[in-house]
C-alpha cells in the first residue's frame, strides 16, 4: 500500500472521512498544544489533518521537579507566563494534547490537572512515548495515554507498534493512534487529539470519563505489541 492510500484508508477506517463528508471539522473547538517549536508545530499539522478548523495554541511549558515534588508548572503562551489555572481560566481549551513523554512521573502534575479532568473542562491526549513500556512515562497518567499502531500485511491487519510505550496499572486504558506521515506516539496522540475534537463538534462537549465510556465497546483490543 503506498503513501496516499494508506492515508486515505486511515481517514476512512477511523470514520474522519464520514464526519468530514458530514460537515465536521473541528470549529469551535479548542486545542491547547502543550509544547511549542518544531515537535509541537509537526504535532499540530497531524491534528489540523484530522480536524483542519479546529483552534490551536501553542504553550511553552516550564516544569522543574525534584525529589518527586514539583517546584515550577509555568505555561508561556505568546510570551506571556501564566499558571495552568490561569491558563484553564483565560483559555478555556476543550482538548489538551502532549505529544511527548515525561522523563520522571510527578503526581502533583496530575493533581493540577484533575479537578478540570473531573469537572468536564478539558479531555487530556498524552503520548505513552516510543521506548517501549519500561522506558515511557507519560506526561499525565490520569488523560487519555495515546499508544501507536500500524497495519502489517493487510488493512484489517492492525497492531500495536513494537515501540509503543503502554500505560502501568489496570486502571488505565490504552487509546492508539496512526501514524500521518511521521512516526510514533508523537504522531498518534494529535491523531486521537483531533478525532475527539471532530465528536465533539458533532455531539457538544464531554467529559473525559464519559467520552471513554462511549467509545470503549467501539474499541478493538490490540493485544500486546508485535
Amino acid at each position: 500500500m503506498d503513501g496516499e492510500t494508506n492515508r486515505k484508508w486511515q481517514l476512512e477506517v477511523t470514520g474522519v472521512k464520514k464526519y468530514h463528508d458530514m460537515g465536521y471539522t473541528g470549529k469551535g473547538i479548542t486545542v491547547l498544544c502543550h509544547e511549542n517549536g518544531e515537535h509541537g508545530g509537526k504535532a499540530m499539522q497531524i491534528l489540523q489533518t484530522i480536524a483542519p478548523n479546529v483552534k490551536v495554541i501553542f504553550a511553552s511549558v516550564n516544569q522543574k521537579i525534584s525529589g518527586g515534588k514539583l517546584l515550577a508548572y509555568d505555561w508561556t503562551i505568546d510570551g506571556v507566563k501564566y499558571s495552568f489555572e490561569e491558563v484553564m481560566e483565560k483559555f478555556k481549551p476543550d482538548i489538551i494534547s502532549n505529544s511527548t513523554k515525561s522523563s520522571t512521573y510527578c503526581p502533583e502534575r496530575d493533581e493540577k490537572v484533575q479537578p478540570y479532568i473531573d469537572n468536564g473542562d478539558v479531555i487530556i491526549c498524552t503520548s505513552a512515548g516510543n521506548e517501549g513500556s519500561d522506558g515511557a512515562e507519560p506526561m499525565y497518567n490520569n488523560g487519555l495515554v495515546i499508544g501507536a499502531c500500524q497495519f502489517f500485511n493487510k488493512k484489517d491487519d492492525i497492531r500495536y507498534a513494537s515501540y509503543s510505550g503502554r500505560t502501568k496499572g489496570e486502571l488505565f486504558i490504552d487509546y492508539v493512534g496512526f501514524m500521518w506521515d511521521w512516526s510514533g506516539t508523537s504522531a498518534a496522540t494529535p491523531f486521537v487529539a483531533g478525532q475527539i475534537a471532530l465528536f465533539m463538534e458533532r455531539f457538544g462537549k464531554i467529559s473525559q470519563a464519559d467520552f471513554q465510556k462511549i467509545i470503549k465497546p467501539y474499541c478493538k483490543d490490540l493485544g500486546d505489541p508485535e
